[in-house]
């Protein structure tokens, strides 16, 4: 974990200007791209896929990150972002009470 953040940190100078250069969508778009690029090489190529799809390459856990740079550039641009705290809240609320409520030795697929 510690290596991915030495990663990010290092990487997001030129991430903040990519975000302003593309603006939040089509950054997100990226991103969304080259997590799914690099989750695809690592499935491929990677010897330890844990380590890959964990940190070992900031790549494969961009998008999160990304995401994360919209929602604090929006708010230092004074937009309101109420509505990441409302999308889908109560439907996250069901899907753990359902979790939980479930027996243990229930599969979710036959």
């Amino acid at each position: 974990f510690v290596w991915l953040v030495v990663q990010f940190y290092a990487v997001f100078p030129l991430l903040n200007a990519g975000l302003r250069r593309l603006g939040p969508t089509r950054f997100l778009v990226a991103a969304v791209v080259i997590t799914v690029a690099s989750r695809a090489f690592g499935i491929v190529f990677a010897g330890e896929l844990y380590f890959w799809m964990t940190g070992k390459f900031f790549g494969s856990r961009l998008a999160e990150f990304a995401l994360g740079m919209v929602i604090g550039r929006l708010i230092a641009d004074g937009r309101d972002v109420s509505w990441v705290w409302d999308a889908d809240f109560e439907l996250l609320l069901d899907w753990l009470r359902e979790e939980v409520d479930r027996p243990r030795d229930q599969t979710r697929f036959p």
